[in-house]
């Protein structure tokens, strides 16, 4: 008996020890598989990105590769759109090519100088093509509370998702291949204004009053991004949101900056057309002084009643007799930083057309931008109704 319990003992020692060992097995197994998962989902996640060249490029040898194609249309590896990554509307044949860094960043810089709605509302680059930003609907609570108190459990603030989807605004500048080839003539300079000033109009016109839509009721697709004036447009919101005054006086513009809420005022500006500003640079106080304040220098920006004052062309212009009385706000006080976000798609792609327009040399440029309202709390507008 002695010699069956030492088999026993011996054989339930090997089935634990065989046990623990494919455990073990299977474990690294496991974990084996897991990281060969995160590897694949990381290469497919890496693939699906926009191609982007090298970051570290040489800033002469990438403006001399963009120039090349520019002048020439010959393309360089490290400049080439990948086919599988090619933007809609450029062909399948990898002939376009992304605008080179340097090119891009003063592209971006000009924009951001000819655009107002740039200046003030918060921009974020992206390298995908939609930005999901989570928005706090209410405070998160707290209290006061003894040093040896009991916390009392507070209530989470809700937490929502907003997507703020980028889409696809071009260009397409023409130039004859006779300055193309001339020496002379600066064709990168000459493409960097065309795009910067078309792009600069288009999106300022949309983020006023964009959300254009298309297609039948039942399947509109917005096309361009949301106008920050939709938030204007809910008759249950307009009292809150706006004020309306028979003239554009002194107490119509102090009433205007009160109706913003404290939580905003730090950091406030006005948007309005100049021919708006040109009525408010008469008004002066009771002691004389105009209540506009102009531009003293670079970092001295022009004031009224202490806050920022920025024009835009597509705001509505103030009317003269005569004319129709706009329906959207003339002035816009808040802080556009808090009321709105812009999100631009980190590339900008051109293809070169010397073919369809003879002889002129056609440039389809492709950027992607979008904007959406993400507070409408932020900003409050001004109504002109002479005949309230």
């Amino acid at each position: 008996m002695t010699d069956i319990s030492k088999q026993i003992s011996t054989l339930t020692e090997n089935w634990k020890h065989f046990h623990d060992n494919q455990q073990k097995t299977d474990e690294q197994v496991r974990n084996q598989l897991n990281l060969l998962e995160k590897k694949y989902t990381n290469l497919i996640t890496s693939q699906e990105r926009p191609y982007i060249h090298n970051q570290n490029t040489n800033d002469k040898s990438a403006r001399q590769h963009f120039l090349d194609y520019i002048r020439k249309g010959n393309v360089h590896d490290n400049v080439r759109i990948k086919s599988a990554h090619i933007s809609s509307g450029l062909s399948q044949d990898g002939t376009g090519i992304l605008v080179s860094i340097p090119v891009k960043k003063e592209i971006q810089s000009s924009v951001r100088a000819l655009c107002a709605m740039r200046k003030l509302a918060s921009v974020e680059e992206i390298s995908g093509t939609a930005l999901d930003l989570p928005i706090q609907e209410e405070k998160f609570a707290c209290g006061w509370v003894g040093e040896t108190d009991n916390r009392p459990i507070t209530e989470s603030a809700s937490i929502r998702m907003q997507r703020i989807i980028t889409h696809q605004i071009y260009s397409q500048p023409k130039i004859s291949q006779t300055l193309i080839d001339d020496p002379c003539v600066n064709v990168e300079e000459w493409l960097h204004e065309q795009l910067s000033c078309s792009f600069a109009d288009k999106e300022e016109e949309s983020f006023i009053r964009g959300n254009c839509k298309v297609g039948d009721a039942a399947a509109q697709v917005i096309v361009s991004p949301t106008g920050i004036m939709k938030i204007f447009l809910s008759e249950e919101k307009r009292k809150e949101r706006e004020i309306t005054g028979r003239k554009i006086d002194t107490s119509t513009l102090v009433n205007l900056c009160n109706k913003l809420s404290d939580t905003y005022h730090h950091n406030a500006s006005f948007l309005m057309h100049r021919s708006t500003l040109s009525e408010i640079q008469k008004l002066a106080d009771s002691a004389g002084r105009f209540l506009w304040q102009p531009q003293l220098g670079a970092d001295v920006p022009e004031t009224l009643l202490g806050k920022n004052v920025v024009c835009c062309d597509k705001m509505p212009k103030f009317p003269q007799e005569g004319e129709e009385i706009p329906s959207e706000p003339l002035i816009l006080f808040g802080d556009f930083k808090s009321a709105y976000k812009i999100v631009d798609s980190d590339n900008i792609s051109i293809q070169r057309d010397p073919f369809t327009q003879k002889p002129f040399v056609v440039f389809y440029a492709v950027k992607k931008t979008g904007g959406e309202i993400i507070d409408p709390n932020a900003v409050v507008g001004l109504r002109y109704n002479p005949g309230q």
